[in-house]
């Protein structure tokens, strides 16, 4: 008798203190949105975006090249000797990797020119997402972009916008 009146006693400060906790509160942010607000984006899209012209230029300078040497091939493929057109197709084989290689190289070179620029941008506005967080009390904030979140009720959700904004001074 003693252990079930110790249990049930248990039991209720259980059920006690859960009700006494307060339900989990959700928000909403996305980031997407606020990075496009934030001064420095515009210049770092900017930037980006004349890295990137360069690389398309280059890349553009490099397919002209490629096509001039496969036009002047096929017009004398035919009188050219076995080992000779062998070589010449060997090398506008060698100049279409390197095109392809230097695609790679440029694409790769423009994330993470990406991610080194937006980098202190990203973490100034997850410090602000955090402080949003903190003073108003929220358990989670999702990023709907990013977490794949397929569903979310607007009503049990808060959208913390306007409150990291005004942490960022927006």
């Amino acid at each position: 008798m003693k252990h079930f009146l110790a249990s049930l006693l248990l039991s209720a400060a259980l059920v006690a203190g859960a009700e006494a906790q307060t339900a989990p509160k959700f928000g909403n942010i996305d980031m997407a949105r606020v990075y496009e607000l934030m001064p420095e984006s515009q210049a770092i899209e900017e930037e980006l975006a004349q890295v990137q012209a360069a690389y398309e230029n280059e890349i553009q300078k490099m397919g002209e090249d490629y096509q001039l040497k496969v036009n002047d091939f096929v017009a004398v493929q035919q009188s050219l000797d076995h080992n000779i057109a062998e070589a010449r197709a060997q090398e506008i084989e060698q100049l279409q990797q390197r095109i392809q290689q230097f695609r790679e190289r440029a694409a790769e070179s423009l994330r993470e020119q990406r991610r080194i620029k937006t980098a202190p941008l990203i973490e100034r506005v997850s410090a602000a997402i955090q402080a949003v967080g903190e003073r108003f009390g929220y358990t989670y904030i999702f990023d709907l972009k990013q977490a794949g979140i397929m569903y979310f009720s607007p009503q049990q959700c808060d959208d913390v916008f306007p409150f990291v904004k005004a942490e960022l001074g927006f």
